[in-house]
C-alpha cells in the first residue's frame, strides 16, 4: 500500500497542497521556514493519529486543518481543531466509512515508518529489541536461563578466585609429612618412663634407709650385748636384704626423658606442617571443581548464544549480516555503532520497510544532512523494497519533486 495523493489545508505552515508524488521517493524541497516538514507533518498526523501531533498541528489564525491521504484501498480523512480534537474517517474506494478507523491505520503503521533513521540514533540495547520484535523473536527465556548461568558463573569464578588466592596463602612443602605426631602417644610413653623412673629413686631411698638401719643395728649391738645374738640375726637378715637389694639396684638403667620431651615440643610444628598440606589438598580439590562448574556455565552460556543466533539465522534479518544480542546490535560481527554511515542508512531503511509489511511509506525529516551518494541510495532501497520515502531536504534543486513555498506547492495549480 502506497501513498497516492495527499491534500492537506491549514496544517502547520502549510495553507493548502495537493501533491501526487511520481516513483518510490520523493523529495520535499523548500527553504526554511516555508512548510516542507509540514507536508511530512501532514501525513504522520494522519496516519498515526494524536501520537504524532505536534502542540498546536493547525496553522496560526485557523480553527481547524484537513489532511486527506489517498493510499488506493483506503482513503483517509482527519479534522483537527486548534485544540487538538480529531475527527477521523476511513473508507474504502467506495468511499463507504468502514468502523474502527484508528485500529485500522495502527496495524499498517510501523514503529519506525515516521522516522526510520530513528534506529541508528538508538542506544545499542533498544536497537537490540527493536531488531527483536521485528523479527518476531522471543528470546526472553533464553536470556533468563543466560542470566542466571552468567551469575552463576561468575559467583562460582568468585569461589575459585578466593580458594586460589587461599590455596596461594600455603606454602607448599614436599618435605612435610604425611601424617600428625601422635601427641597423645608420646605423652603416655613419657607418663610411663616418669613412673619407671620414680619406682627406681624409691629403691634408691629404699637401699639408702636400709643401710642407715644396718649402721644404727650395729652401734646397736656394742650398746647392747644382752640382745646381741637377736640382733646379730637381724644384722644378718638385713645385710642378706640389703645384698639383694644392691644387686637390683645395680641393674636398673634410668630411662633419657630428654629426647621424648623433645618430640612432644616439636610435634605441634611438625602436626602444623601436616594439617597445612591436609588443607591445601582440600583446596585445590574445591578450586578444582570450582572452575569445573565455571566452565560448565560458560559452555551453558555458549549453547545459548548458539541456539538465539541458529533462531536469528532461520528468521532471516532485514539485512544481510545484522544480527544482535543482549548488548546490542551487530553488522558483519561488528558493533552496529561501527558501521559506516552507508551501512547504517541501508539498515536503518531497511528496518523501517520490514516494520511496514503493508503500508510501504517512509518519512525522512533529516534529509539535508545526506550527500548525494546517501541519496542514491536511499532512492536505491527505495526501489528494491518497492517501497514510497518522503525526504525533506532544505533546498530547490533539480533532485527536489515538490518545493514548498509559503505553505504551498511552487508552480502548483493551488498557487
Amino acid at each position: 500500500m502506497r501513498l497516492i495523493r495527499l491534500q492537506a489545508k491549514d496544517v502547520l505552515r502549510l495553507e493548502a497542497v495537493d501533491i501526487t508524488p511520481e516513483g518510490n521517493l520523493c523529495i520535499i524541497g523548500g527553504q526554511n521556514a516555508q512548510g516542507k516538514s509540514s507536508v511530512l507533518t501532514a501525513i504522520a498526523c494522519a496516519l498515526a493519529g494524536k501520537s504524532a501531533f505536534p502542540d498546536v498541528p493547525v496553522r496560526r489564525g485557523k480553527k481547524t486543518a484537513e489532511i486527506v491521504v489517498d493510499l488506493g484501498d483506503l482513503i483517509v480523512t482527519r479534522q483537527i481543531d486548534a485544540k487538538g480534537t480529531t475527527r477521523l474517517v476511513v473508507a474504502g474506494p467506495d468511499g463507504a466509512p468502514k468502523r474502527s478507523p484508528q485500529s485500522i491505520l495502527d496495524a499498517l503503521v510501523g514503529r519506525l515508518t515516521f522516522d526510520p533513521l530513528e534506529f541508528s540514533r538508538m542506544q545499542p540495547k533498544a536497537q537490540a529489541e527493536t531488531l527483536r520484535e521485528l523479527m518476531g523473536l522471543d528470546f526472553s527465556a533464553l536470556d533468563a536461563k543466560r542470566d542466571a548461568a552468567y551469575e552463576q558463573r561468575r559467583d562460582e569464578g568468585r569461589e575459585a578466585k578466593a580458594l586460589a588466592a587461599q590455596i596461594d596463602a600455603i606454602p607448599g612443602d614436599p618435605d612435610a609429612p604425611a601424617e600428625p605426631v601422635d601427641v597423645a602417644a608420646l605423652a603416655d610413653t613419657l607418663n610411663a618412663a616418669v613412673e619407671r623412673n620414680h619406682a627406681n629413686e624409691q629403691a634408691r631411698n629404699e637401699l639408702t634407709a636400709t643401710r642407715q638401719q644396718h649402721r644404727v643395728l650395729l652401734g646397736k649391738i656394742v650398746d647392747l650385748r644382752d640382745e646381741a645374738d637377736r640382733l646379730d640375726a637381724m644384722a644378718a637378715e638385713s645385710f642378706a636384704a640389703g645384698k639383694k637389694l644392691a644387686a637390683h639396684v645395680a641393674a636398673l638403667e634410668d630411662v633419657d626423658t630428654a629426647p621424648i620431651r623433645e618430640q612432644i615440643a616439636g610435634a605441634e610444628a611438625v602436626n602444623a606442617q601436616v594439617r597445612a598440606q591436609v588443607e591445601r589438598g582440600n583446596l585445590e580439590v574445591k578450586h578444582a571443581e570450582a572452575k569445573a562448574r565455571v566452565q560448565k556455565l560458560a559452555d551453558e552460556i555458549e549453547r545459548i548464544d548458539a541456539t538465539k543466533a541458529d533462531l536469528l539465522a532461520k528468521a532471516g534479518p532485514p539485512v544481510p549480516g545484522l544480527a544482535f544480542d543482549e548488548t546490542g546490535v551487530t553488522l558483519n560481527g561488528l558493533p552496529f555503532s561501527q558501521a559506516s554511515d552507508a551501512e547504517k542508512l541501508r539498515t536503518s531503511i531497511a528496518m523501517g520497510f520490514a516494520a511496514n509489511p503493508k503500508l510501504r511509506i517512509l518519512l525522512i525529516r533529516d534529509g539535508s544532512l545526506l550527500d548525494d551518494e546517501s541519496l542514491k541510495l536511499v532512492a536505491e532501497m527505495a526501489d528494491e523494497r518497492d517501497g514510497q520515502v518522503f525526504l525533506e531536504r532544505v533546498g530547490e534543486g533539480d533532485e527536489c519533486q515538490v518545493i514548498i513555498e509559503d505553505g504551498r506547492v511552487k508552480g502548483g495549480s493551488d498557487e
